[in-house]
């Protein structure tokens, strides 16, 4: 398939899920999925993980005070370069992404990370883990005790 008509096609197809985003309330989050949006409760350090998604694309947002730190895109095969192109630019928010690696992305402004991998797209704010591997790690625990002591 050409280059142009798969991004046309994927515009086509994934309106509503590219606009589901890093930052989001737990409610912009569910108006934006159209299909099997469910509350999974939460597990720290989230207070509530959402899942849902839009035709063939999954969508897993975690939550902490209100807004999504956490968001995943997944799909049955790997995302492709045109796809995750179409989904940092919905998570750009005022900045622009950098390419790190041929898989791995970071926000110019500091504020979030992407990383492609096993399928997946993760898009992570850095006040919940400071890059990749300490996501993966699960050391966003030191993080989100500094902010919030930070907020006191």
């Amino acid at each position: 398939m050409k280059k142009a008509p798969l991004v046309s096609l994927l515009a086509a197809l994934l309106p509503a899920v590219v606009s589901a985003r890093l930052f989001d309330s737990p409610a912009q989050l569910g108006a934006r999925l159209d299909q099997g949006l469910s509350d999974l409760g939460g597990s720290f350090p989230f207070d509530a993980v959402q899942r849902g998604h839009v035709r063939n694309l999954n969508v897993e947002a975690g939550f902490f005070e209100g807004r999504c730190l956490r968001i995943s895109y997944r799909l049955d095969i790997q995302p492709t370069n045109d796809l995750c192109d179409l989904l940092l630019e919905k998570n750009r928010g005022e900045s622009t992404w950098k390419k790190l690696d041929e898989d791995t992305w970071t926000r110019e402004d500091g504020l979030a990370f992407a990383k492609r991998e096993n399928g997946t797209l993760w898009i992570v704010a850095t006040e919940l883990a400071p890059d990749w591997d300490a996501f993966v790690n699960g050391r966003w625990s030191q993080a989100l005790l500094k902010s919030a002591v930070g907020k006191l």
